[in-house]
């Protein structure tokens, strides 16, 4: 919704704002926009901005939407400056369905696989209200 761009442009010197549905690119840029934010609308996993190479990649309750998760990760680190970081979150799998509208969930070795398999040191912390947060480097 755009919550998440908003604290982030409070410290940051550019934000790029990226979903694949313009409806919600317009809802965010009514309530959250600031100077020093561009959003944009791509169509997921492929990262359209090519030729940008990110400090940080937040990638903020995304993943379980994605049918292709792995190639969304490979276009994350893709974009990333060689030095650069990832932060990603995503619900905890748990005993009950998956919410409707998640492609799938993941439990924390599913998570930790995923992410080894792209990034080269990943750290995941828990949280009590059923999330997982990575921290990654390429």
């Amino acid at each position: 919704s755009g919550y998440g761009t908003y604290i982030l442009a409070k410290k940051a010197r550019t934000v790029h704002a990226i979903d694949r549905a313009s409806e919600t690119i317009s809802f965010a840029k009514k309530n959250y926009d600031k100077n020093n934010v561009e959003w944009f609308v791509e169509a997921f996993p492929y990262i359209q901005k090519g030729k940008e190479k990110y400090d940080l990649v937040v990638c903020h309750e995304v993943i379980e939407h994605i049918n292709k998760d792995l190639l969304l990760l490979q276009e994350i680190k893709r974009v990333m400056r060689d030095d650069g970081v990832c932060v990603m979150t995503t619900p905890v799998k748990s005993d009950k369905p998956p919410a409707k509208w998640h492609v799938r969930e993941y439990d924390r070795e599913q998570f930790q696989s995923l992410l080894d398999a792209v990034f080269s040191r990943v750290v995941i912390f828990d949280f009590v209200y059923e999330k997982h947060m990575a921290v990654c480097k390429k």
